[in-house]
């Protein structure tokens, strides 16, 4: 009797998550996304090198477009592809389990049933989250989300995955999060932190702690496989055993050694500029051999930063600096194969490197490797942006209901059309298009989202933190212990807000980050601020449960 009552009771309990669910997927699936065929460093790359893959091209001949971005979500088109699935429906299957799963792991480490059911409604219905085009962010939040609750998992004092498909998956999920953008060292601190605690509560248990240990060894080798997988293929197919050559060692001390030439105080949004460059070119032969690009023929990319930042108009902003620098160094034949264009970087390192040491040039080493120095002035807005960048998260900065028009040949847009398996884009010509009832009722459904989550957002976060403050009274008053939910609710605060402080510096330093037409690069901080709120108001409730009734967290 007492099981057929729990089996109902467990029947009971999952309605509310197959309604949202299934409402969720009706959303999800019906809503257009933009096409643009002319976005070669973005949008387009993705499509055109799950096209090759889909032909067994891997990434297509070698040149300097060739390893700008990891290969994972032109992996995932590829395999949307395979499956005939419309792109809108695989990435929303991706991001509903991502859901789940942080939603089953609260649950079962301590929090009320219906504080659960808020965090998978509230998680899973994120407005900012339905993708808008096609690039790699789509996967991003949910390869995060997946992930972290796989280590949590690990780390927990309560839960120990028996089942090795847990650990495999996820550990898998993590080398894919790391292979699918380059900056993925953001969420270091936060994933060394609930380690360091799940190793922390078992030192007094051996027998424990070995189950642990070899647990995080599997869940750390299962991350590898993609990383090393295609590594390995890069290096088959080009030569150069690296995720994306964006990332080696060459290119970034090369683009490192140029930004830490000193001219004068730091401009705004301009690391290279004329004067710097026109110096550079005196000390460095092979940096010389891009006068001709830089001042002539590559001049076209001083037109991309000119019309955001006028102060740089008829020069190399620092966010499309980089750009012009491959593709000048392309243009002397230098990217015939991944050697000659390490080579190359290599030697204008070197010969900064010289110049620098006998005094022939001014350098200071960037304490953020791989981006432009922070000027006086942008290092005085920082502040402001982050701030910014938290209204964004709060949905109170505006968020667009629909992409931008999409850009391209009919006989591209059929094309891609295609390869994602989906005819619900946005036009053209967006203002004559006629939607269908179903993409109507899904507009409208999000419409009410943004409205929604732009009113609740503020009250749920105030609650978060206050339950972090709860928290931290009661360990103060030493009524409490530290319980491994509010280190959970802790780590969620802190990828939150490593992620914000990364956009932000990189909005002060590079190019707009904080664009209210998509919030692409802001998209990971959107579940993380409501996971951390409510998984805060979760951890003071259990904390306060367990203060009253003297049990141990």
């Amino acid at each position: 009797m007492n099981k057929a009552f729990s089996n109902y009771e467990r029947i009971y309990s999952s309605l509310p998550y197959l309604f949202f669910s299934i409402l969720y997927l009706f959303i999800a699936f019906n809503l257009p996304i933009s096409i643009n065929t002319a976005a070669i460093h973005d949008d387009a790359w993705f499509m055109q090198n799950a096209d090759h893959i889909l032909n067994g091209r891997w990434l297509g001949p070698y040149s300097q477009m060739t390893l700008i971005k990891g290969a994972t979500y032109p992996l995932f088109l590829a395999i949307n592809k395979l499956l005939h699935a419309p792109i809108q429906l695989s990435l929303s299957f991706l991001y509903l389990l991502a859901c789940f799963l942080m939603a089953n792991f609260f649950r079962k480490t301590g929090a009320p049933y219906l504080l659960a059911l808020s965090l998978f409604a509230f998680l899973l219905f994120q407005p900012a989250i339905f993708p808008l085009r096609i690039v790699r962010e789509n996967i991003y939040p949910a390869l995060l989300l997946l992930s972290f609750c796989g280590i949590s998992y690990l780390c927990s004092q309560t839960i120990q995955p028996k089942n090795k498909y847990l650990v495999l998956s996820s550990g898998i999920c993590a080398g894919l999060f790391w292979t699918t953008r380059e900056e993925g060292a953001w969420v270091i601190p936060a994933v060394l932190i609930i380690v360091f605690y799940g190793f922390y509560i078992r030192l007094k248990d051996y027998v424990e702690l070995k189950v642990f240990l070899r647990n995080l060894a599997l869940y750390l080798c299962c991350a590898l496989i993609p990383v090393l997988t295609i590594a390995s293929i890069n290096l088959s197919r080009y030569g150069s055993f690296q995720l994306a050559d964006t990332q080696n060692s060459a290119f970034v001390n090369s683009l490192n050694s140029i930004n830490n030439v000193v001219i004068g105080p730091e401009e705004s949004f301009l690391s290279a500029p004329y004067k710097k460059r026109e110096l550079i070119y005196q000390m460095s032969p092979s940096f010389a051999e891009l006068r001709e690009y830089f001042e002539v023929t590559g001049k076209g990319w001083t037109t991309h930063g000119c019309s955001i930042y006028p102060s740089t108009c008829g020069d190399y902003a620092n966010g499309w600096f980089m750009w012009a620098l491959r593709d000048g160094v392309n243009s002397l034949g230098y990217y015939a194969s991944a050697t000659t264009a390490n080579n190359y970087y290599y030697r204008i390192t070197s010969e900064i490197a010289d110049a620098c040491k006998a005094g022939n040039l001014v350098c200071a080493n960037n304490l953020i490797p791989y981006s432009p120095k922070l000027s006086d002035e942008s290092l005085m807005a920082l502040p402001n942006t982050m701030l910014r960048a938290i209204r964004v998260t709060l949905y109170k900065e505006g968020h667009p209901l629909i992409g931008d028009p999409s850009n391209g040949t009919p006989a591209d847009l059929k094309k891609m059309m295609e390869l994602i398996g989906s005819k619900k884009i946005i036009a053209s010509d967006p203002v004559n298009q006629q939607f269908s009832r179903s993409t109507i009722a899904s507009l409208q459904a999000k419409q009410m989202l943004l409205q929604l989550y732009s009113q609740i957002s503020m009250p749920l976060t105030l609650l978060g933190i206050a339950g972090m403050i709860g928290i931290c009274t009661q360990l103060i008053r030493r009524r409490a212990s530290f319980s491994f939910l509010a280190i959970f609710a802790f780590t969620l605060w802190i990828l939150y807000f490593s992620r914000v402080f990364l956009i932000s510096v990189i909005d002060a330093t590079s190019f707009p980050t904080l664009t209210v037409s998509d919030n692409l690069y802001l998209l990971p901080a959107f579940p993380l601020l409501t996971a951390a709120s409510i998984v805060s108001l979760g951890a003071f409730l259990c904390t306060i449960h367990h203060s009253r009734n003297d049990i141990p967290t």
